[in-house]
């Protein structure tokens, strides 16, 4: 494989998208910037951040969040009630993006990645549920506290993506 030619090397980012996090402890242990997948759902994005600071002490460094960045699909509209119809329209973008993606994961039995609930079977996960945890939606006031509590549940990540 080639080596970048640029002294320093530019900065590489690794995405992660499964569950139990552990390419974010990865990134972080090869001097990358790890990256929360859009469509892995806050469960995950917690997680994600516990294998960051497991990263960060395996390399006796502070974990301050600075590295990571946390993809979201993000929908504003004028009300609560409008986002959440829009959300769920299965014409809108959000549900044909998060329907195919299910598609495509079963089809893959990589299903894990975007259950709203990693316990549950299936079939019992519907692109609703999925959608409803995966997509920060709501009116500006909403989205913006959405954003803030995320923040709050998950550890202090740099840049939302």
């Amino acid at each position: 494989m080639q080596k970048p030619f640029q002294k320093p090397t530019p900065p590489i980012s690794l995405s992660s998208m499964s569950p139990d996090g552990n390419s974010v402890a990865h990134a972080i242990k090869m001097g990358w910037k790890p990256i929360t997948a859009n469509f892995a759902p806050e469960s995950t994005v917690i997680n994600h951040w516990h294998k960051y600071v497991e990263g960060c002490d395996a390399m006796g460094i502070k974990p301050t969040g600075k590295e990571w960045s946390v993809a979201r699909n993000i929908l504003i509209a004028d009300s609560d009630a409008q986002a959440e119809d829009w959300l769920l329209d299965p014409a809108g973008s959000d549900f044909y993006y998060f329907d195919y993606l299910w598609k495509v994961l079963k089809v893959a039995n990589y299903t894990a990645v975007a259950k709203p609930d990693i316990t549950m079977a299936d079939e019992d996960v519907t692109v609703e549920s999925i959608v409803k945890a995966s997509v920060i939606y709501g009116s500006r006031k909403t989205v913006i506290d959405k954003i803030m509590a995320l923040r709050e549940r998950s550890g202090p990540w740099n840049m939302l993506l």
